[in-house]
């Protein structure tokens, strides 16, 4: 089972990740502050991570609009490696970053604890960017 193995994995990488349910796949975790999710889709052979970072209080606020260009630029690869991803959860109001990484045959210790050292990095990095530039942001107004 994918999930049995990613989670003697993770074990290795962290003894602060909660282990993946086996029925669904899923854990959700506290990392550096940041909410993290993990999702283990057996049929694609993924582990997903997502985590919000930002809370959006208004998706039709001028600012928002502002913010969600910088969003989309903040995807491209000189900033955010092959994998990861910022997007808008626009029920939960939330910027959220995903990630991805392809876990078919045995899922090795130091790839996947790599793959979620890099994740936690670039949360820390595009919250004080976002943090940033919504202060930018309200000094102009």
């Amino acid at each position: 089972m994918l999930a049995d193995e990613i989670n003697r994995v993770l074990a290795e990488v962290s003894d602060r990740i909660t282990p993946l349910d086996r029925n669904t796949g899923e854990s959700e975790t506290c990392l550096n502050g940041f909410k993290v999710t993990f999702h283990a889709d057996e049929e694609q052979n993924l582990l997903t991570i997502s985590a919000p970072i930002f809370q959006v209080d208004n998706l039709y606020d001028e600012n928002f609009q502002k913010l969600s260009h910088k969003i989309l630029s903040m995807n491209s690869p000189e900033i955010l490696p092959a994998g990861l991803r910022l997007g808008v959860d626009v029920v939960a109001l939330t910027v959220t970053l995903y990630g991805q990484a392809d876990v078919s045959g045995t899922p090795e210790a130091a790839a996947m604890s790599y793959y979620v050292k890099t994740v936690l990095y670039y949360l820390g990095q595009v919250k004080e960017e976002l943090l940033r530039f919504t202060e930018e942001q309200a000094e102009e107004d």
